[in-house]
């Protein structure tokens, strides 16, 4: 992984890991009739730990010295990017249109920004609350489907309020992220994380199965189509995303790479009007130039 790759090849990755992680909304909402969310949710990363596993296995006996010593803020980092994220994003995918937690997890630097600010003290230019407002209209017009009228009437759907929690949930782990080791290696720091919150994951899952009675995987008789898209959630968002991304993020810079987040709900969209047959309205279109005028606006005046 160490190896230098061409830059062309490195801007591939980083597009390669947009469209995959764009590609597991999608996924998740073709199962949200025939897979349990919880299921979902722990072949996921259960299976993505054991893809993870040999590539981190020659960093793990060096790291676990610095892993150990780091133990706390890994497990709380385990189960809030991997407990809670999962099950609020399958909350979303479960309940909502894939192009809606596409467009609407699109608003995570917003949510970065503003905790960042208003909880941490971070310091704030008062163009980058600009922007934040323009996000948030952005994300209003998302919501409300266009229809200004729902605000009063508060007829939110409850699947795209899941999404917006997802996003505000992945903004607190990507803070947190930053006091994960910096000694350790990238993939020996994600495996331990991925393994805490598998090891969360479990219990929930084992109830399930035996008091809920939900199936192992799915509830058609024939469970192999469900299970290769589960598989492919696990091999193409969870496994292949993170890979693509660390190598070209180590390439390029992160702030180069930042970019090509806004592949994600792009990608999203495209496939689900593509395979899902959802229809990409006007207020979609609406929403997502806010959002990303807003993060424009926030990352200009950052800089």
């Amino acid at each position: 992984m160490n190896r230098e790759i061409p830059k062309w090849l490195a801007y591939a990755m980083l597009s390669g890991a947009a469209i995959l992680w764009g590609s597991n909304h999608v996924m998740a909402r073709d199962l949200h009739d025939t897979v349990p969310l919880i299921s979902v949710s722990f072949w996921r990363w259960f299976l993505a730990l054991l893809l993870i596993a040999p590539v981190a296995a020659p960093y793990l006996k060096r790291d676990w010295p610095v892993l150990k010593a780091h133990l706390g803020i890994l497990a709380v980092l385990g189960f809030v990017g991997i407990f809670c994220f999962s099950y609020v994003i399958y909350l979303a995918a479960y309940n909502t249109k894939a192009i809606n937690v596409g467009l609407l997890n699109a608003t995570v630097p917003i949510w970065v920004l503003m905790i960042a600010a208003l909880v941490l003290g971070e310091r704030t230019r008062p163009g980058q609350w600009a922007g934040v407002a323009v996000s948030l209209v952005g994300v209003v017009v998302i919501i409300v489907k266009g229809k200004p009228a729902l605000l009063t009437g508060l007829q939110f759907g409850p699947g795209d309020l899941w999404a917006l929690a997802s996003a505000i949930v992945w903004a607190v782990y990507s803070i947190l992220l930053k006091k994960s080791p910096a000694q350790a290696n990238f993939f020996s720091t994600i495996f331990v994380i991925i393994a805490m919150g598998v090891l969360m994951q479990s219990p929930v899952f084992l109830y399930a199965q035996w008091v809920l009675g939900e199936p192992l995987i799915s509830y058609q008789d024939d469970i192999w189509v469900d299970a290769a898209k589960i598989a492919y959630i696990a091999f193409g968002p969870a496994f292949l995303g993170y890979l693509f991304w660390n190598k070209g993020v180590a390439v390029v810079g992160a702030a180069s790479a930042g970019v090509f987040l806004y592949l994600i709900p792009v990608a999203s969209s495209i496939m689900a009007v593509l395979f899902l047959n959802e229809n990409f309205q006007l207020f979609h279109l609406i929403g997502v130039v806010l959002i990303i005028a807003g993060i424009y606006l926030t990352t200009r005046f950052a800089r």
